[in-house]
């Protein structure tokens, strides 16, 4: 008995995942959207070299925003969004970034905030 017997008497099924993954991705009336996309602001950088993918906390410090990498302030954000400072404040004062760019001479660094 070959392949192709076998094949020919055996039952066809198709699989329902697939079709369950496209209703996923359809958009209808109960589709939440995430409410925290990632931000991307600017700081300036308080005497540490930062680069590049480097994953650091930020945290609401008063009314500014500071890079928190290896418990110390490395950077304060340069006139953050008003509404990027009030999500990190609502959801406790701590949120995740990553180093999107990092320009030494100017002492700034590209944060974005997730």
């Amino acid at each position: 008995m070959g392949v192709d017997f076998l094949k020919s008497k055996a039952k066809t099924f198709i699989k329902g995942w697939d079709s369950s993954r496209l209703e996923l991705a359809r958009r209808n009336l109960f589709t939440r959207d995430p409410s925290c996309l990632a931000t991307r602001v600017v700081a300036r950088t308080l005497g540490s070299t930062l680069s590049v993918g480097d994953v650091v906390l930020v945290r609401t410090d008063g009314s500014r925003l500071v890079v928190i990498d290896d418990l110390a302030i490395r950077a304060v954000f340069v006139k953050p969004p008003p509404d990027v400072f009030d999500r990190i404040r609502d959801s406790g004062g701590y949120a995740h970034g990553e180093i999107a760019g990092a320009f030494p001479t100017l002492q700034l660094v590209e944060v974005t905030i997730r």
